[in-house]
């Protein structure tokens, strides 16, 4: 069975940007956790990052696993004017 939503064109518009601007975060946030040396350093990058492109930032909550190489950083931003919205990203390094 096909479900049908309804949309606007201005709700799709809206959609796909947030979805832009969802995908540019998570682009930003996993680099830094590809390339950060330390926690306290994806900590203070993402912050500077998110906020050089008009965000502003509540977190990063980060889980940083030495062992295991598993990162991940989940963050509340704001954009101006707009509503806040959470951003997770994950990175993990394979040996």
């Amino acid at each position: 069975m096909e479900h049908q939503k309804s949309h606007s064109s201005l709700e799709s518009t809206n959609k796909s940007e947030q979805e832009k601007k969802e995908q540019e975060i998570r682009d930003v946030m996993q680099d830094i956790l590809a390339n950060a040396n330390s926690k306290k350093e994806a900590e203070n990058q993402i912050q500077v990052e998110l906020r050089k492109k008009g965000y502003s930032v509540l977190g990063p909550m980060l889980i940083w696993d030495e062992t295991t190489k598993f990162r991940s950083a989940l963050v509340t931003v704001r954009s101006h004017p707009g509503n806040g919205f959470q951003i997770e990203a994950t990175y993990q390094a394979y040996k």
